[in-house]
């Protein structure tokens, strides 16, 4: 599991991940980098190191704190009972994850996350968040709307996966992840962050058929595409 536990309270902020970094991120906008410091050391909150493929959480777990990524790359993924891996986000440096779960008070995660290289993970406990601290700071109650925020970004890039798999066909399925893809990022020349056989299982479909219907678009003129690179051409 993982390698290093850090209580951030003890950190000072030039540590590995100073607050100034967090101060950067959707879950700590508009509040100062010293507030930062004074809200984590008030919320009990840590920091985890994960080293690449190591589980930061399991499918099963009983999970009481929001997670946010500040270093790395992590996914959260589902195994089925014929050993089939489905994976449902890619998350990046600055996101939060399991807010959904935690809010929803869902007994047991139903997926796991794994870490795809090195992460660094901050772990906020969900109950000392909603609950009014005795000095009732005026950043406190901030932290609490961003995290209304995030919750709401989570349920929809959900509902987003929900639709592109209620497509028929990998062909479908393909278009409406790339062309989602594109709108999201406004430009029709991106990078997913998927390599092929992950791009599969996010989808729900085998490599093979992917591969087979990126080809023949690619022939038809509809996209070019290198690797995890792809550029919509219709």
């Amino acid at each position: 599991m993982s390698t290093e536990v850090t209580d951030i309270a003890q950190q000072p902020s030039s540590s590995h991940f100073p607050v100034e970094m967090l101060s950067r991120s959707p879950l700590f906008t508009g509040i100062s980098a010293e507030d930062i410091a004074t809200l984590l050391a008030c919320r009990s909150a840590s920091i985890r190191k994960y080293e690449k493929g190591e589980v930061i959480w399991h499918a099963g777990d009983t999970i009481h704190t929001i997670g946010f990524l500040c270093q790395g790359i992590a996914q959260v993924t589902h195994i089925d009972s014929n050993g089939k891996r489905a994976i449902h986000a890619t998350m990046k440096s600055g996101e939060t994850f399991g807010s959904a779960f935690v809010c929803a008070k869902v007994p047991h995660m139903p997926h796991g996350v794994v870490a795809v290289d090195t992460c660094r993970v901050l772990f906020l406990n969900y109950r000392a968040i909603i609950e009014t601290c005795t000095t009732a700071c005026t950043f406190h109650r901030k932290i609490i709307e961003n995290l209304i925020v995030a919750l709401a970004e989570e349920t929809l890039s959900l509902k987003h996966k929900m639709r592109i798999i209620a497509k028929q066909t990998t062909r479908e399925k393909l278009l409406a992840y790339l062309e989602d893809e594109a709108g999201r990022r406004d430009t029709r020349s991106f990078v997913v962050p998927f390599k092929r056989q992950e791009l599969a299982d996010y989808l729900g479909v085998e490599r093979s058929a992917l591969s087979a219907e990126i080809s023949k678009l690619r022939n038809e003129g509809v996209l070019e595409s290198d690797r995890s690179h792809f550029k919509l051409l219709k």
